[in-house]
């Protein structure tokens, strides 16, 4: 069955297909952010959390328990000796590990970095090696614990030796021989994961995360391993340190990791799965929304400081300069303060992707436009008004197909349906509010006789459409409203009037009515210049 992780208030829940919620438990100590949004990534079957939550969480997705991604590493060395009879003689070290297993298969779900090395190293001469001071975990999801050990030496290379299937126990003795430890040395590729992630992505079997301690430079993972952060997996994005925000986004691409800031964009990529190189996509152009960043076929769609830009393999270029650059560059439609909260997506069924905004004067996503990718249209701003969206996002349902969705303020989570009706009662209407430019038919300093314009179409069973005629100069009065009737598909309306433009508004108020306009055409005479 699938299901989706969300935050509702302080609250963690899974969400199943059904919409059925369980309240999750959070480790002990950790509270979530009411200001602070989540941030997710998938690796596996491993989920994780970050930025809302004082440390990252991570969820195995069969399970409901919630642990913690951080398990700090022994910060103590353990104590060596030689003791009684056995088969070993050398000289050796040993380093310890904490870890998180399943209960019931004794697979390894999560090992922490290596604690430091022992203080001393024990010679022995046919003897045990006997281990004290074995460290133990603060944290209580740890279950077992890792030695690593030399072999005969002194070696510095470290080797699995035991399990030690507890969190108590403090002291081990045993004489396996070198050719008995694990054929493989101690991994290179763990580490304790950054702290105060603000992002987090997967992109080539490993995730990428920007820390708000430092958000000039990308972390990435293990390979596979959600839990192994090296101090080494680190690349800087220039230029260092030349804004308090930093890394803004990122987008994940086929063959490479989109890394954007304010004023730039970066890619990483990669050789050999193993090496990773920036390089520059574009200056002068970044992303001011981290929420706002969709990619689609290898296609990118993000916010900028001046409008929605598309990163494709030509490069990268705005979509809101042509016909809507008005939206982003005045304050008369969004709260251009508040742009950095912008959340987008991609809706499948409508096969756009979606921007949730904040009107002038607003302090919640009241609005969204929507960018029709086929059609190369943008249409908005939409409102939504039977409740206050916060958040909007793409699900799945029993069958594993994509389910759009908006999330509002109340803490309910709304699916589209067929119906024109908002919320979850069936009377309350989506009104359909239009209006066109002001036409002037090429002759914008002629007087004209605007005739009968005729309205064409789709028949319906019922419905009526008012339209309100402006006639005149730029600064017209609204005329009298018309009324047509959406069941004739073609209808003749009155007259308009004499002016040198005309603008037309469509409204419809009645909630779960179609209205569909194929076009229309409007008559007139030129009358001459005044």
């Amino acid at each position: 069955m699938s299901f989706s992780y969300l935050q509702g208030a302080q609250t963690l829940q899974r969400m199943t297909t059904a919409g059925a919620l369980t309240s999750l438990t959070l480790p002990a100590g950790v509270t979530l952010s009411s200001t602070r949004r989540p941030r997710w990534a998938i690796l596996g079957e491993n989920v994780l959390m970050v930025h809302s939550p004082e440390r990252p969480l991570w969820m195995k997705a069969d399970t409901t328990t919630v642990r913690l991604a951080d398990i700090r590493p022994p910060v103590t060395a353990v104590t060596l000796t030689a003791i009684g009879t056995g088969t070993l003689s050398g000289t050796f070290r040993v380093r310890a590990s904490f870890l998180v297993k399943d209960t019931e298969t004794g697979q390894v779900l999560f090992e922490s970095a290596l604690g430091p090395e022992s203080e001393a190293s024990a010679t022995l001469a046919s003897q045990l090696l006997r281990v004290q001071n074995i460290p133990i975990a603060a944290e209580v999801a740890v279950n077992a614990r890792r030695l690593y050990r030399t072999t005969t030496g002194p070696g510095a290379v470290y080797f699995a030796w035991i399990d030690i299937d507890d969190n108590t126990q403090t002291d081990i003795r045993d004489d396996m021989a070198d050719a008995q430890l694990s054929l493989l040395p101690a991994p290179f590729d763990l580490g304790m994961i950054p702290e105060s992630l603000k992002l987090i992505t997967s992109w080539r079997d490993r995730l990428w995360a920007v820390s708000d301690r430092d958000p000039h430079f990308v972390w990435y993972s293990g390979d596979r391993k959600f839990y192994g952060w090296p101090s080494v997996n680190k690349v800087p994005i220039p230029p260092l340190g030349e804004d308090e925000f930093g890394v803004m986004a990122f987008a994940p691409r086929q063959d490479e990791l989109g890394v954007l800031k304010r004023d730039a964009i970066h890619k990483i990529t990669s050789f050999d799965e193993t090496t990773f190189r920036r390089s520059i996509v574009k200056s002068g152009v970044g992303c001011i929304a981290p929420e706002s960043v969709v990619t689609v076929d290898d296609i990118t769609y993000f916010l900028g400081e001046d409008g929605v830009y598309e990163w494709t393999l030509a490069g990268v270029q705005s979509i809101t300069d042509d016909r809507v650059h008005a939206w982003f560059n005045t304050t008369t439609y969004f709260q251009r303060a508040s742009l950095i909260d912008a959340v987008g997506r991609y809706n499948n069924n409508s096969q756009s992707y979606e921007l949730l905004l904040p009107a002038t004067g607003a302090a919640t996503l009241n609005r969204w436009i929507s960018w029709d990718i086929g059609e190369r249209l943008w249409l908005g701003p939409h409102l939504t008004a039977n409740f206050t969206p916060n958040y909007m996002a793409t699900l799945e349902d029993a069958d594993d197909l994509s389910l759009p969705v908006i999330c509002s303020t109340a803490g309910t989570v709304f699916q589209e349906q067929s119906t024109r009706t908002d919320g979850i009662t069936s009377n309350t209407q989506i009104v359909l509010d239009v209006d066109t430019g002001f036409m002037s038919t090429n002759t914008p300093d002629i007087h004209k006789l605007f005739l009968q314009p005729t309205l064409i179409s789709k028949v319906q069973n019922s419905g009526t459409l008012t339209i309100t005629p402006t006639v005149g100069g730029l600064d017209a009065i609204a005329g009298q409203p018309l009324r047509a009737d959406m069941t004739k598909g073609r209808e003749r309306l009155p007259r308009l009037g004499v002016g040198r433009f005309v603008q037309l508004n469509f409204v419809n108020r009645t909630a779960g009515e179609d209205i569909e306009i194929f076009g229309y055409e409007l008559p007139w005479h030129e009358l001459g210049r005044r």
